[in-house]
C-alpha cells in the first residue's frame, strides 16, 4: 500500500484541449480522489514538473493555469473582436491556407498565438516556483506520470524530476498510450518521430512500472524494448496493461437546426467522431464511401471532430468533395 500518491498533469493544466490524453489525466485526477474518499487509497496530489523538480500548488495557485488553458482551447474567443474581423479580411483577401492557420487558428491550436500562450504559461511557472517548495519524496511514495511527456518543454524536466523520485525512494509510473509514431512514422513525420522515441527512451530509463492501456500496446512495448535499450544501461522491465473507462455522460445543449433535420431523417447518416488527422484513416473511409455511393447513392457519411495536424489533403477533399451537403456533411 502507498503511502502517498502524486498525479502529474503538468501538461494538460495548461492545455485547454479535450483530446484523449487531456481526458485521461482529468479523470485521474478526478476519479482518484473520489476513490480516495472511499479509503481504499491514500488522497492523491496533483504535481507539476518545473526545471527538473516536482512541486505541489494548492487550488489556487492551479486555477493560474485557466488562463492559458482558455486560450489553448480557443484562442479566437480570447481575442478582441477587432482582431476576429480584421483578420478574416485578410484571409478572404490573401488565400493562403498557412495564413488562415496561422491568424485564424482552429479550436484547440495557437497558431501566431503560441508565443503569448507560452510566455503566460511560463509566467505561471515561475511564480509557482516562487510561491512553492519542491517535493521532497520517500519510501512508499507513488509518482504517476500520464501526461504528454514528448512535448519538448517536457522531455527534460520531467525525467530530471523523476530521477530525483526514485533516488529519494519513490516509485514512478508512466502510462502508455500507444506507439504510433515509431510503428507508423509516416502519419507524424520525422521531428515528431525522433522526439517521440527520445521520450520512450527515457520512459523505460526512469519508470519503475510502465502502463499500457491495452494488451496490443503492452506486446509492442515488450517487443520494441530491446530495440531502443543498450545492454548494461537500466531499463524498466516491468510492462503491465490497465483498462481505460467511458466519459458517455449525456450533455445537453442547443443543437443546430440542419443537424438535427441530418439524423432526424429516417435513413440517418454513418457517422465517425475523431480528429481529423493521418491515424484516424479518414481518406480510407472516404474511398470506401465513394466506392459504395455507386452502388448506394443514397447512403449518407457524416464526419465530426476537430481539424487536427497533418490533415490538409484530407479537409481539402472534404470541403471540395461534389457530393458534399448531399451525401457528405
Amino acid at each position: 500500500m502507498f503511502q502517498r500518491i502524486f498525479i502529474d498533469a503538468t501538461y494538460t493544466l495548461a492545455s485547454g484541449k479535450n483530446s484523449g490524453i487531456e481526458r485521461v489525466v482529468r479523470s485521474l485526477l478526478r476519479e482518484s480522489g473520489q476513490l480516495a474518499g472511499t479509503g481504499v487509497i491514500p488522497q492523491p496530489q496533483s504535481i507539476v514538473s518545473i526545471d527538473g523538480k516536482f512541486y505541489a500548488p494548492n487550488a489556487q495557485q492551479l486555477a493560474l493555469f485557466s488562463k492559458p488553458a482558455a486560450m489553448h482551447a480557443n484562442v479566437l474567443s480570447s481575442m478582441p473582436w477587432i482582431y476576429r474581423a480584421a483578420a478574416q479580411v485578410i484571409c478572404a483577401a490573401i488565400p493562403s491556407r498557412k495564413l488562415r492557420k496561422w491568424a485564424l487558428p482552429q479550436a484547440g491550436h495557437l497558431g501566431l498565438f503560441k508565443l503569448p500562450h507560452n510566455w503566460y504559461e511560463e509566467r505561471v511557472r515561475r511564480q509557482i516556483v516562487r510561491q512553492c517548495t519542491p517535493l521532497d519524496f520517500r519510501s512508499g511514495d507513488l509518482v504517476l506520470l500520464p501526461d504528454a511527456y514528448w512535448v519538448n518543454r517536457l522531455r527534460s524536466s520531467v525525467w530530471t524530476a523523476a530521477g530525483q523520485v526514485r533516488a529519494q525512494g519513490g516509485m514512478i509510473a508512466t502510462l502508455l498510450y500507444d506507439l504510433i509514431p515509431l510503428t507508423h512514422p509516416e502519419f507524424v513525420g520525422p521531428r515528431r518521430h525522433a522526439a517521440f522515441l527520445d521520450y520512450l527512451k527515457k520512459t523505460v530509463e526512469h519508470s519503475d512500472l510502465l502502463l499500457a492501456i491495452s494488451d496490443t500496446v503492452r506486446d509492442q512495448v515488450a517487443s520494441f524494448l530491446p530495440t531502443i535499450t543498450e545492454p548494461g544501461t537500466p531499463a524498466c522491465r516491468d510492462v503491465r496493461s490497465i483498462q481505460l473507462g467511458a466519459e458517455l455522460e449525456s450533455v445537453q445543449g442547443p443543437v443546430r437546426e440542419e443537424v438535427r433535420a441530418l439524423f432526424a431523417q429516417e435513413q440517418v447518416p454513418y457517422l465517425m467522431v475523431a480528429t481529423f488527422d493521418p491515424r484516424k484513416n479518414h481518406r480510407y473511409l472516404l474511398d470506401a464511401f465513394e466506392l459504395l455511393w455507386e452502388s448506394q447513392p443514397d447512403l449518407k457519411l457524416c464526419l465530426v471532430g476537430r481539424i487536427g495536424s497533418r490533415c490538409d489533403e484530407i479537409v481539402q477533399r472534404i470541403t471540395q468533395h461534389p457530393r458534399l451537403g448531399k451525401n457528405l456533411f
